[in-house]
């Protein structure tokens, strides 16, 4: 969902594209911490 736009992105850069900043790797962040979190609870709920 979101990997698949950030890997054209860095493609094009990678290709020599000049392109203005992107905040799609705000949002990968973003998701990555709410699955942590998300992990980290069923983990709790799991052991309890």
């Amino acid at each position: 969902m979101i990997r698949p736009p950030l890997s054209r992105r860095s493609d094009r850069v990678l290709a020599g594209a000049e392109l203005s900043r992107s905040h799609a790797h705000y949002w990968y962040i973003g998701a990555e911490v709410v699955k942590l979190v998300a992990l980290f609870g069923l983990a709790i709920v799991a052991a309890g």
